[in-house]
């Protein structure tokens, strides 16, 4: 079992872990795979470090199977987070036709570059 201090040192150390190695997949992945391949492997490495193996150390065997049954996870109901996600979505949404804008204006203008 893993101690409290030691979990709360881990938890301060994912977003400085998670962000450069989860690139590093993606970019590296694509460079190696191909676009679809790569993504698809830093897509796996993604859910399968941060999203399950992270999780399962954190919260051990005993908290972490409830989180994937309806009602017995960390949230009390659905509607708790529902505003939120609402959100994230919008930004999300947001953010990938901002996106979609700048690569449609650079094969526009910048063919001759």
């Amino acid at each position: 079992m893993i101690s409290l201090e030691l979990k709360r040192y881990i938890l301060f150390a994912i977003p400085f872990l998670l962000i450069p190695s989860a690139g590093f997949m993606f970019v590296s992945g694509s460079k190696w795979l191909g676009k679809e391949k790569g993504y698809l492997l830093g897509f796996l490495f993604y859910w399968t470090i941060w999203g399950l193996l992270i999780p399962l150390i954190l919260l051990g065997t005993q908290n972490f199977p409830p989180l994937f049954v309806d009602g017995l996870g960390i949230r009390k109901s659905k509607q708790d987070t529902l505003p939120c996600w609402e959100h994230v979505d919008r930004l999300t949404t947001y953010g990938m036709r901002k996106k979609i804008e700048a690569n449609l204006w650079k094969e526009k203008h910048c063919e001759n570059l």
